[in-house]
């Protein structure tokens, strides 16, 4: 709800992605710097927007990312907020590589 104003009916990645990386960076480090560890939950294109920042991936290789609902996603950062590990929590490769392929799947026209 407090965010509801500042954000758009719609939104595309390069949108979310600029509206979400000042939030990293002012909040999200901050508690990390204090807490040492943070949990963000977020909708598809804010954590794709993030992910697509913290690991510096590119325009086409982002298209390619799909991420599960509700599936954790555990990122360890060094001491300058840089990614030294990622990795889905709960899942086989079978399982986890299914969820994907069904998110893949959600825009393919039938």
């Amino acid at each position: 709800i407090r965010y509801k104003a500042a954000r758009p009916a719609t939104e595309s990645l390069a949108d979310a992605t600029r509206r979400i990386i000042p939030f990293w960076n002012v909040n999200i480090v901050e508690s990390l710097r204090k807490h040492k560890q943070v949990l963000v939950v977020a909708h598809g294109n804010s954590i794709r927007g993030l992910i697509k920042f913290m690991k510096n991936i590119s325009n086409e290789e982002i298209i390619k990312l799909n991420i599960p609902t509700g599936v954790p996603y555990l990122m360890e950062l060094d001491e300058e907020m840089q990614v030294i590990s990622d990795r889905y929590l709960g899942l086989s490769e079978e399982e986890l590589k299914a969820k994907q392929e069904s998110v893949a799947n959600q825009t393919k026209v039938k």
